[in-house]
């Protein structure tokens, strides 16, 4: 039997194969903590008590959710508008081109304003309630303080780690943090991160694909079915005359390489870079007659390369080595396996920078081999112990981008809007 479903899985290829084998892990743990419940359990009494504590648990979690959909003033229903996707509020422009990619327009005179924004982590449950409540209100003043024409999410919007959270629903979560950013009425997209489904989460990614999809303002897409992880996705920027400025990709950086081997991150895998550079000379050959266009890329997991630019930078002198700003304040939260990713992104001298998220104290951006690799701030209330009470990290990074394809970045925590604000 085991023979069979190991042949079986084999003639799965790339991003199905993952999937699948990723949700066996789960079922099969599912299985062995209930079996473990029930074996521990000395009484048919005792087992009902187990389910009215945790039917408790869902009523509790039920009510939280309304509450929160009330506090902000969001729609039972408003992710999941299923209008043909053309324009939005303000009257920006944003459709399909020809290769199936979301494009956005520049205005005339205008750089175009992208706001990276990383680690989320809403719970969504009666734990996490005012964890919850601030980390939206923290991105609203993000988002009202930058004005921007694009918000991107580098995974781990949600947090469906019921012992630190109190929920396992990460549906439920999503719909709420997917309901919360159409109320800004601009696009927006994500990528997904190590959190957004854990092994103890309820629902696979798949799920949360639909909400994210069916959203009015969120030019998400599910990524090709034979690529590995299901976030990979392009959005290209045209300036208004309908010329490429930018091609923006967002990568599926997985999550770990064993469902029950936490700390040990999977990285990016060869299709996916083959699919990346099939893409970008795909887009060069339709907008730039051939010639290479530029690109940046949005991902959660950092590369190895993000600590090897900074041991370069601290050791000093080497010269393919710029640093910009920010701070390593815990390790470099790496895959296991280096990819080649960034050979390929070098070799194609396409993508200018590396946008990532994961590690919520690193705030640093180095250039590195002519590509610059910058750490988002994270939003965090709830996944980092004592993160809450810390301020400085949290925030935004807002990158312009002017119609020359010219790029800037500006690293923005809560603390120094807070002291621009009461400047005005």
């Amino acid at each position: 039997m085991g023979d069979k479903i190991i042949s079986g899985l084999s003639k799965i290829k790339g991003g199905k194969s993952h999937r699948v084998k990723r949700r066996l892990s789960r079922y099969i743990l599912a299985v062995v903590i209930a079996a473990l419940l029930l074996k521990m359990a000395p009484s048919l009494y005792s087992v009902m008590i187990i389910a009215i504590f945790v039917g408790a648990l869902f009523g509790i979690n039920l009510y939280v959710e309304q509450i929160n959909s009330k506090s902000f003033n969001i729609s039972a229903d408003a992710a999941l508008n299923k209008e043909k996707k053309h324009y939005n509020d303000h009257g920006e422009r944003f459709k399909k081109d020809e290769l199936g990619c979301w494009c956005v327009y520049s205005r005339p005179g205008n750089t175009y304003r992208i706001l990276h924004l990383a680690d989320i982590h809403i719970g969504n449950s009666f734990i996490s309630f005012k964890k919850d409540q601030k980390a939206l209100r923290a991105i609203e003043r993000v988002i009202n303080h930058t004005q921007p024409d694009l918000v991107v999410v580098t995974g781990d919007m949600v947090y469906p780690v019921p012992l630190l959270s109190g929920s396992g629903n990460n549906l439920t979560a999503t719909r709420l943090f997917a309901n919360f950013m159409e109320s800004f009425g601009i696009p927006w997209t994500v990528t997904f991160g190590n959190h957004d489904e854990e092994i103890f989460s309820w629902y696979p990614l798949e799920s949360l694909c639909e909400v994210y999809e069916q959203s009015h303002n969120c030019l998400f897409q599910r990524g090709p079915d034979g690529v590995t992880g299901v976030s990979n996705h392009i959005i290209n920027i045209l300036n208004s005359d309908g010329t490429l400025n930018t091609s923006l990709f967002m990568l599926d950086s997985h999550d770990y390489i064993n469902p029950f081997l936490f700390l040990h991150y999977d990285h990016i895998r060869e299709d996916q870079v083959e699919w990346y550079e099939q893409q970008i000379k795909s887009i060069s050959n339709y907008y730039n007659n051939g010639k290479i266009v530029p690109s940046l890329a949005f991902f959660h997991i950092p590369l190895n390369e993000f600590n090897d630019a900074w041991e370069l930078w601290q050791n000093g002198g080497d010269p393919e080595v710029y640093y910009h700003y920010g701070e390593k304040v815990e390790k470099v939260s790496a895959p296991i396996k280096r990819s080649s990713i960034f050979e390929k992104m070098v070799e194609l001298g396409s993508t200018r920078g590396v946008f990532v998220g994961h590690d919520h104290y690193n705030d640093f951006s180095i250039t590195y081999r002519g590509i610059r690799l910058t750490y988002g701030k994270s939003i965090d209330y709830l996944a980092y112990m004592k993160i809450a009470q810390s301020n400085w990290q949290r925030g935004g990074t807002l990158i312009e981008i002017d119609q020359s394809a010219n790029m800037e970045i500006t690293p923005l925590s809560i603390s120094k809007i807070d002291q621009e604000e009461n400047c005005k």
